[in-house]
């Protein structure tokens, strides 16, 4: 590697620690641990190479099965013959060869890692924990944008994929901590009906969050990757609004979400006191399975 490799390397890199410190000082309430983070950082960097790969793949079963409408030439496919065929295409390769995959092995990564662990106890804390899985992601994406196209490629990448990858993070995350809330809330309301304590008509249910949080941050990145990968003028404004919008939202929400920040436990007695309001002067439940939760997790 020469000296203008160093410098494009490190020059890739600073983006992803800058966010990736924004994210972590706004945690006000509780701090994850550093070997927690620097973990999720790393997995999520080495994470990029399946995903590329996994990429490259399924993008390529998607242009044999349109390449009777292709217009090929030596570098590769031009364009199509029918404009359904082409916006088709474009629209599978975003959404199932690009989008479906990252975002799935993001959270896989982030999942595996952070579901059974006894930190993961604040409403902000799984925001905290996507993030670090995308920003180690996107900064090795970063950096291989860098190698590829220099410092045009990279200042282009920094500032529109990076904070992609940051949004659709902080949706994941956001949902994530929902689900993992609306699992405690729900295992203390079945607790208080086998008491009979409460009669369950409308069950809480997580499933539906857990559902949100894979699926919601996949039809994003879809919506984005689709916005930018024409190159038309309509395509380009669409494209840059939401890059801007992007922006705004990963800086507006950290601080609203980080803001509302408590703990998970505390929030599901607050979800089950609305709830039940004859729930309210009983023994808080929330603690107990709160903790036991805590202590199968260690």
């Amino acid at each position: 590697m020469n000296f203008a490799s160093f410098e494009l390397s490190v020059a890739a890199i600073i983006p992803a620690v800058i966010l990736a410190a924004y994210i972590f000082f706004n945690d006000r309430l509780e701090r994850e641990p550093l070997p927690l983070l620097a973990l999720l950082f790393a997995v999520g960097g080495i994470a990029y190479f399946p995903a590329y790969y996994l990429e490259k793949l399924v993008v390529g079963l998607i242009d044999k099965a349109f390449s009777d409408y292709a217009i090929g030439s030596i570098g590769g496919i031009v364009g199509y013959t029918e404009s359904w065929a082409e916006y088709t295409h474009g629209l599978l390769v975003v959404l199932i060869g690009v989008a479906l995959i990252e975002e799935l092995i993001k959270w896989a990564v982030m999942f595996l890692i952070t579901f059974k662990n006894k930190n993961f106890n604040c409403m902000y804390d799984g925001i905290v924990y996507a993030a670090f899985v995308a920003l180690g992601f996107g900064m090795v994406e970063n950096v291989r944008y860098a190698w590829l196209g220099g410092w045009d490629l990279l200042l282009l990448k920094t500032i529109t994929t990076l904070p992609a990858h940051l949004l659709f993070a902080i949706v994941m995350g956001y949902l994530y901590t929902m689900w993992r809330t609306h699992k405690t809330a729900r295992s203390v309301e079945k607790e208080y009906e086998k008491k009979g304590l409460i009669t369950v008509k409308k069950p809480f249910r997580p499933w539906i969050w857990f559902a949100a949080m894979i699926i919601i941050p996949i039809i994003q990145h879809g919506v984005y990757g689709f916005a930018g990968y024409f190159g038309t003028p309509i395509f380009n404004v669409i494209f840059y609004v939401l890059n801007t919008a992007t922006f705004i939202a990963c800086i507006v929400g950290v601080i609203v979400l980080s803001k509302k920040d408590g703990l998970r436990g505390r929030y599901a007695d607050m979800m089950l006191d609305k709830k039940y309001p004859e729930t309210k002067n009983l023994c808080n439940v929330v603690d107990d399975i709160t903790d036991e939760e805590n202590t199968n997790e260690q």
